[in-house]
């Protein structure tokens, strides 16, 4: 399936769409991201790599979930949210 086949499905499922911008529910994912970059650096610590790797993805991927919310969009998927990510850069 090509990208725009790809994102044009989520669109129709709504699972992707153009919303006011929200300054709470960017903060609320920035808050999380920065708590799982935390927990992520105590596993990372404590030896528990796999665990500490996948906090640091989630961690990551609020952060791109609260950019998208600064800007009106809202995304409900994973592989979407790298798409559009990297059409925004």
């Amino acid at each position: 399936m090509k990208k725009t086949d790809f994102l044009a499905k989520l669109i129709d499922e709504k699972k992707i769409q153009v919303i006011e911008p929200s300054e709470n529910i960017k903060n609320a994912y920035l808050k999380r991201s920065e708590e799982s970059l935390m927990s992520s650096k105590l596993l990372a610590d404590a030896g528990n790599l796999n665990d500490s790797i996948a906090l640091t993805y989630y961690s990551m991927y609020y952060s791109v979930l609260a950019l998208f919310y600064r800007i009106g969009l809202k995304c409900e998927n994973h592989t979407a949210s790298i798409l559009l990510l990297k059409g925004i850069l």
